[in-house]
């Protein structure tokens, strides 16, 4: 399944496409009982205000969470997806619903999947950073204290009584998770049954009573439940019945129960009789035997048992096509107990048979699909019990049919191929559980956990908690193993990096056990020693740093740029410090330092001393040699959008601060020289100025279709109004060829949700050159003439790297988990570096473009402040959070040794001043 939202990964658009399809199942023939309903949409409309000194925010009010209950079927899910639902249409309430019931996909079946689910999805709409919420109590409500307070949040969370085991926790009856009281903005509303062990700990967890609300013993709507059930069946029972339904809805059955006296009367119709009613009651149990006793009585026991026992046994439920391969397994016995199979050796009704069975038990079923395949499993654990109850003889033989059919087999025929990548996921799912239940601990650890191909594949379609819950399966048949206590530790460390990048397990945990494990500890622990070495094996080449790099803690470098003509240094910024340092990257030592600036942001090189650095919204030039600020150029820039680039050494080209023009200014004393405007009430959003400063590019936000206006700088005239009708240019993801040939720029359609596209256009024309449509959005763009490439990052991690000319793909990199934005060229095009600077992918590759080839790779636990490639290509050179110093990053291999001795000892500017610290305040 391919996802093309903006930030969502492939396992949360599947979770969401299910968690939409369970909600839109359950509001069917919904008959709420009003007045609950009516207190469930009060709560999202006043919500629950108290007063309270220690947690209140300036307002001084919170909300505090409400807790729907009841008995088993009595309809709290229902009610829940029907708020979830009319949420958006509440007068008095304006905001955003997120929706989950546990138990219902695979993503939401522990405490920490859920937490998970919900942060990262409210994360992307907020745009908040992406954090890992492993084994977080309070990751809710560090959530819910961090929105906007214009943003209003709703969540409601189903059936938190059918949670698995928590992994920070090991029980499930702890309720910690959930916060006590929450900002104004937001609701949370959590269903659960009455006297649960989560309602016994909700009780004494949130100790207060007008935060219950139960659900009602008697439900008053069961007739026209009933009637609107047997529409569906078309199916109108005589008056007769009708008075005999009636007679046994005296007891208000619950509303579960409703729906399984429909399906049985639809499955009579209209030969009902009398005396087929006398044994209905309002217990669902009882209800659910009779339902299977009229199936055994038409198809025979044995059919009904192993169909019901393949839900039953399963993990999260089975598809059409399984339960009618696995029947055919047992086809000789089925043949004998009942009439549907005249010959033993037909298998060929046994397609039309399933869905008739699935039919009749509809009211007992519920569907749910994972990466594309909807599976059937039971609706609720009642279902459950009474199978496992009924058939019980059963159960052991169909268990190990389940095992034999989801055992991985040796691919041997492209038949066979076929089938293998069709069942990948559900192999992934449903074959450790099989074994966990068999009582097969061998094969669990040898060929699953401990495997280093499986423990990829798994991660990679299932994601770090499915994992997670295979080990602690595992656990419960072993529970003193060593080596699954090696296997939990070191998945707990590195959950960070699995969430965000499932792709490079083997990378990580090479990294992280290298020094760690002993040889004797591998000696001892066959099954680990044999991870590890499977590991090794696939390691990515790796980026190692100078052993000259310290961990000096201190204000991080916000910003990093190459020299002009200047190999071997590079100038970082740090705009809260007010910081500028000219850096030795191969000795990883400070040549200059200057102090004393007003929150630097931006930097352009005129040469290798000389830089026009944005300092808050004003220009200034510096001479990073001597240490001193030449000139402050007259005029400040837009807040949000200050522009610059240069023209030439004596002049910088910058948008105006009411973006209404660009407008070229001296060095020397800060005045105007030349405006470019196009007209009264265009406000421009971008500045793209070519390296020889003789070609801009400006985006105009205001005109439709979306302009990109093209001026010839030396000439000082609009060269090209650059339009795609229909369509609207992202300026942010856009780039302009060294000496201005050509402009690539991310394009998208205004009325279609496509993936945007990339188009260049030759400036020297104004034709459009290219056009190239990926799969996925770009999230950055890089061009190199000298190369002739157009490097693109885009959503699902994949860099694409293109012909300039020719137009054509030249090779497709793979490495990263998320789409990287940014994207750093060497001199010659010949080597780039991509990153994500939000932290939501922590690895930093660096790529040999013109053999499509990773040159090395480096992950970082809280990502990276910034970048950038050495001008030869040869390094990288990075900033980390909270860490004053640069960390260069070499290719497996390093460099030759004297070419380093060479570079260390190089010399910026006067040699008299190296490693000395200006302060420019003082000399300004």
């Amino acid at each position: 399944m391919k996802c093309r939202i903006a930030g969502f990964t492939r396992l949360l658009y599947s979770e969401l496409t299910s968690q939409s399809i369970c909600c839109q199942q359950l509001c069917q023939h919904f008959y709420g009982v009003r007045d609950t309903f009516l207190e469930l949409e009060n709560y999202v409309v006043e919500g629950c205000v108290m007063q309270n000194d220690l947690t209140c925010d300036a307002s001084g009010c919170m909300v505090r969470p409400l807790v729907l209950h009841g008995q088993p079927g009595s309809g709290k899910s229902a009610q829940m997806a029907q708020l979830a639902l009319s949420a958006s249409t509440l007068d008095g309430w304006t905001g955003v619903c997120v929706m989950r019931f546990v138990g219902a996909t695979m993503a939401s079946n522990t405490v920490d999947q859920l937490i998970q689910s919900i942060c990262d999805q409210v994360s992307l709409m907020c745009r908040l950073p992406y954090t890992s919420t492993y084994k977080k109590r309070n990751a809710l409500q560090d959530l819910f204290t961090s929105l906007p307070k214009s943003f209003r949040l709703l969540v409601l969370i189903d059936g938190i009584d059918q949670l698995n085991e928590s992994h920070f926790d090991g029980h499930q009856t702890d309720v910690t998770w959930l916060p006590e009281t929450f900002p104004t903005n937001v609701r949370l509303c959590v269903s659960t049954t009455t006297d649960s062990a989560s309602f016994r700990a909700l009780k004494d967890y949130l100790q207060i009573g007008s935060g219950f609300l139960c659900m009602p013993d008697e439900f008053m709507h069961a007739t026209a439940l009933l009637n609107s059930s047997m529409l569906t069946g078309h199916v109108t029972p005589t008056p007769l019945v009708h008075e005999r339904l009636a007679d046994v809805f005296v007891a208000h059955p619950s509303p579960l129960a409703v729906k399984l006296v429909a399906t049985l009367v639809t499955y009579w119709g209209t030969d009902i009789r009398e005396s087929d009613i006398t044994g209905f009651t309002t217990d669902v149990k009882t209800l659910m035997n009779v339902l299977l006793t009229c199936l055994e009585e038409e198809i025979g026991g044995e059919c009904v048992g192993r169909v019901c026992g393949f839900i039953t046994c399963s993990r999260y439920g089975v598809s059409d096509a399984e339960v009618v391969d696995m029947l055919g397994f047992h086809v000789a016995a089925i043949a004998v107990d009942g009439a549907w199979f005249a010959d033993p050796e037909s298998k060929c009704v046994l397609p039309l048979f399933w869905p008739w069975v699935k039919e009749r038990l509809s009211a007992c079923l519920f569907e749910t699909v994972t990466d594309g395949v909807p599976l059937s499993r039971w609706k609720h654990v009642l279902f459950g019990d009474v199978v496992t109850e009924r058939y019980e003889s059963l159960l052991d033989s169909t268990s190990r049919t389940m095992l034999e059919y989801f055992t991985p087999v040796v691919i041997d025929t492209p038949d066979e191929r076929r089938r293998a990548c069709a069942l990948a996921r559900r192999v992934a799912d449903e074959w450790p559980f099989q074994l966990y239940r068999s009582g097969l601990c061998r094969p669990l650890l040898e060929r699953c956990l401990f495997d280093a191909t499986w423990l990829c594949d798994k991660l990679r379609m299932c994601g770090l908690y499915e994992v997670l819950l295979d080990v602690a399966l595992a656990k419960r048949l072993d529970p003193s193993s060593a080596e699954l206590d090696f296997l939990t530790d070191w998945l707990s460390g590195c959950s960070a990096r699995l969430l965000q990048d499932p792709f490079n397990l083997c990378t990580y945990l090479h990294l992280a056990t290298a020094t760690s494990v002993s040889g004797e500890a591998r000696r001892h622990h066959a099954n680990v020693d044999r991870l590890l070495t499977a590991a090794g094996d696939r390691v990515l080449p790796l980026l190692a740093p100078t052993a000259e790099a310290c961990d000096q803690p201190g204000e991080s470098p916000t910003g990093l740029f190459r020299l002009k003509n200047d190999p071997c240094h590079m100038l970082s910024i740090s705009t809260a410090a007010g910081h500028l340092t000219v850096w030795n990257v191969y000795s990883c030592t400070a040549t200059r330092k200057l102090i004393g600036l007003d929150r630097p942001r931006d930097v352009n090189m005129y040469d290798g001393v000389k830089a026009i650095v944005l300092c808050d919204r004003h220009l200034e030039v510096v001479d990073l040699d001597r240490g001193v600020v030449m000139s402050r150029l007259k005029g400040v820039l837009s807040i949000k959008m200050p522009y610059f680039g240069i023209h030439d050494d004596e002049h910088v080209i910058a948008l105006s601060r009411n973006r209404m023009c660009v407008n070229m200014m001296s060095n020397a004393d800060g005045d105007v020289v030349t405006t470019f405007k196009v007209g009264e009430d265009r406000f421009l959003d971008s500045l793209l100025v070519s390296a020889n400063g003789k070609v801009c590019v400006c985006g105009d936000a205001v005109q439709k279709p979306f302009p990109l206006l093209v001026w010839d700088m030396c000439n000082r005239k609009l060269l090209h109004d650059l339009r795609i009708p229909g369509h609207e240019f992202i300026t942010r993801i856009a780039a302009i060829s060294s000496e201005g040939h050509y402009v690539v720029c991310a394009c998208k359609e205004l009325d279609e949700p496509d993936p945007n596209f990339l188009v260049i256009y030759d400036l020297k024309s104004g034709y459009l050159f290219k056009k190239w449509k990926a799969d996925y959005s770009a999230t950055a763009v890089a061009i190199s003439s000298l190369a002739s490439v157009v490097i693109s990052g885009h959503e699902d991690g994949s860099i694409l790297v293109w012909d300039l000319v020719g137009g054509h793909l030249i090779h497709s990199l793979q490495g990263h988990s998320r789409g990287p934005d940014k994207i750093r060229l060497n001199e010659d095009g010949r080597r780039c570096v991509t990153y994500d600077s939000t932290g939501r992918d922590t690895l930093l590759w660096l790529w040999d473009v013109g053999s499509g080839q990773p040159v090395g790779c480096f992950s970082f636990d809280d990502g990276v402040t910034c970048c950038e490639i050495s001008a030869d290509g040869d390094c990288a050179v990075a900033c980390l959070p909270g860490r004053a110093e640069i960390l260069t990053l070499y290719p497996p291999g390093g460099a030759q040794q004297d070419d380093l001795d060479e570079k260390r000892s190089c010399v910026y500017g006067d040699a008299a001043k190296c490693g000395q610290t200006f302060d420019v305040s003082v000399s300004s």
